[in-house]
């Protein structure tokens, strides 16, 4: 029986590229659906009427395109290797390396606008509050200043010829993004704190979750569950058999996990109400004015000399909840 004339790294990496690209596919085809169901909720809510929305199509829009060239050119490498086995004149080396530059540059960004619909998600839940804005200000700076960092440490690798990193400064980037997530997190659990509180102090006798209460455990465990995906990629940098190991999937899901996470918050708020609901109904604290149990002329007068500030968010909290002012704040 003749032999192969591929060796047996040869085959071990042909049949790791199989498993990437079928992991991959699998992953980019969920993101596709979620990405493209999002962007025509999103149009069909109303483009001019939400600045949020307008920058969540865009945002999702380019992550999806940045993927698909992503799934390309991770095609494309491969296409060029399997070229280089069968002809040994052929020199794979520049033209595969300006592909994986391309790769890490398109990453880093679907990373940074990730962390950008994150940040802006909690910025608009805190209106008017200095502090927690200054925090989320400073969040997005160092993500966008460390994604930039990391992508110039990743390309001057890449075009040196250089596959495998071990640069320390490689972490940067994980932990800059895990910051970022973890604080986001923390800010939207504490306003869901203080909501319930003020639900406590006004209505003492609710004793159900509100749709408001709903989105923020929604929005707390989902960024839960997505600092540890990050926590699961900071090995990486230190521990050479995880390189070879679990990275080499991580590596192909990431980038599109970053664009599944904000379609999927998007899409399952919208199971617990219609997005202008979930728009006027985020608004809490000092933004909230609670009914008594019989409205007086004075608060009836006002609500209906104010219509476009009231919202009924269900039948039980529309007897709760008198006045929610609209203004600028947004979950999704």
């Amino acid at each position: 029986m003749p032999s192969s004339f591929l060796t047996t790294p040869d085959i071990a990496g042909i049949q790791l590229s199989l498993r990437q690209h079928a992991i991959e596919g699998m992953v980019f085809g969920i993101e596709l659906l979620l990405t493209l169901f999002t962007i025509l909720l999103l149009c069909q809510q109303g483009l001019r009427q939400s600045l949020m929305r307008t920058f969540l199509v865009a945002a999702s829009g380019t992550m999806l395109i940045n993927s698909a060239i992503t799934v390309a050119l991770d095609l494309v490498g491969d296409i060029i290797q399997v070229h280089a086995l069968l002809d040994p004149t052929y020199d794979p080396t520049s033209m595969y390396f300006n592909t994986e530059v391309v790769t890490v540059v398109l990453a880093r960004l679907s990373y940074f606008l990730g962390d950008l619909i994150v940040v802006w998600r909690a910025w608009m839940i805190f209106k008017g509050e200095i502090v927690p804005r200054a925090i989320l200000l400073f969040c997005i700076i160092q993500s966008f200043a460390c994604s930039i960092y990391n992508a110039v440490l990743a390309t001057k690798k890449l075009l040196g010829f250089i596959l495998v990193d071990t640069n320390p400064a490689r972490i940067i980037l994980p932990v800059s993004l895990l910051f970022t997530n973890i604080t986001a997190t923390l800010l939207i659990g504490y306003k869901a704190w203080q909501y319930r509180q003020s639900v406590k102090i006004h209505l003492s006798n609710l004793n159900t979750t509100s749709q408001v209460e709903q989105i923020f455990v929604l929005l707390i465990q989902s960024g839960i569950l997505y600092c540890i995906l990050w926590v699961l990629t900071l090995p990486y940098s230190f521990v050479p058999a995880y390189l070879h190991s679990v990275a080499v999937y991580l590596d192909v899901i990431i980038p599109h996990i970053e664009a599944i996470f904000p379609t999927a918050i998007i899409l399952l708020s919208y199971l617990y109400k219609s997005q202008d609901t979930i728009l006027s109904a985020i608004s809490v604290s000092e933004e909230m004015e609670f009914a008594v149990p019989a409205p007086t002329s004075q608060s009836a007068l006002s609500a209906s000399t104010h219509p476009h500030d009231t919202q009924h968010v269900t039948d039980k909290e529309s007897s709760d909840i008198q006045e929610v002012h609209r203004g600028d704040s947004t979950i999704v």
